[in-house]
């Protein structure tokens, strides 16, 4: 699955406000991120790819499924694909990341697939040169679009650093059914979260207990079912509030609100301001078409 969620992390919007938001967004099947940051404060969030973590100053709290780690200087915390996981910044720390599919170092696939870390901490990681040495020729080396050269030297180090990592890291077997059971149930609210959506209906609709994605909600992303998909509407109203030509009526409605009222308020307590005023931040001065905002109601 290629969906990321990212729940109340610290969004920046055009006019540099922070905002407590939770949003969704899709990573590109193929692709890979290298870069060095300040500030590890992502929320809860899955996806496809390998995240490799290398702390440089500071330190972050990190978090997969349940388990927490205290990520120290020279720690590498890595992640395997589909685990759920997240961090809470402790200071402005400084990072190594590197996100990329499994298809990059297609020696150690079988390990990706079938594995996952008993331990997602390698604590003093980076006092191993040839793991630092590595991270950073492949930020050094990373840029949108590479030469066939360019990759090739970036696939190779890419290899020196796993196979340097998996010499420390101690896998376990993982669970493939529970995995791809989250997944079937995070791309059908995807598809059609815009829509009435209750728990009953992902229930009928993917033939699983509803009591059991019940379960998964809380016990893998820590949160119940309903604050999930009303995340992902808000998510999308963010979007669409950034066009001044669409009116906020049409925003509420177009992503599944049964009124404005109710999209108010909803938009209230997870972005912490009105859509008239986050669009105002967004976009100044630039008025909304005029309609008027009915109140009758559509399916939720």
């Amino acid at each position: 699955m290629r969906q990321i969620l990212r729940n109340f992390c610290n969004f920046q919007n055009k006019k540099g406000v922070g905002i407590n938001l939770k949003f969704f967004y899709e990573d590109k099947p193929g692709t890979y991120s290298a870069y060095k940051g300040s500030r590890l404060d992502f929320g809860p969030h899955l996806h496809g790819h390998v995240e490799i973590v290398g702390m440089l100053e500071g330190c972050t709290a990190g978090y997969v499924e349940s388990r927490r780690y205290e990520i120290k200087p020279k720690d590498i915390f890595i992640v395997f694909p589909n685990q759920i996981h997240f961090y809470e910044s402790r200071m402005d720390e400084q990072y190594i990341i590197l996100l990329f599919p499994t298809d990059i170092a297609d020696k150690f696939s079988y390990l990706f697939n079938q594995k996952v870390p008993g331990d997602a901490l390698i604590s003093g990681a980076l006092e191993d040169p040839q793991i630092y040495d590595s991270m950073c020729a492949i930020i050094n080396l990373y840029k949108p679009e590479n030469t066939s050269w360019e990759q090739m030297q970036i696939k190779g180090h890419f290899l020196i650093l796993l196979g340097r990592l998996f010499e420390k890291l101690r896998l376990v077997e993982a669970d493939p059914r529970e995995l791809q059971t989250v997944n079937l149930i995070l791309n059908f609210c995807m598809q059609h979260f815009n829509e009435r959506l209750l728990l009953e209906d992902v229930a009928q609709a993917l033939h699983i207990n509803k009591y059991y994605i019940s379960h998964l909600f809380g016990e893998k992303l820590g949160m119940g079912f309903g604050d999930y998909v009303r995340s992902l509407r808000i998510t999308q109203a963010c979007r669409l509030l950034e066009k001044p030509e669409i009116s906020i009526t049409d925003v509420a409605y177009g992503v599944g609100f049964s009124s404005t009222r109710t999209f108010n308020r909803t938009f209230i307590k997870y972005v912490g301001m009105t859509p008239r005023e986050y669009r105002k931040l967004q976009l100044g001065s630039i008025a909304e078409p005029a309609k008027p905002e009915a109140m009758q109601t559509q399916p939720e």
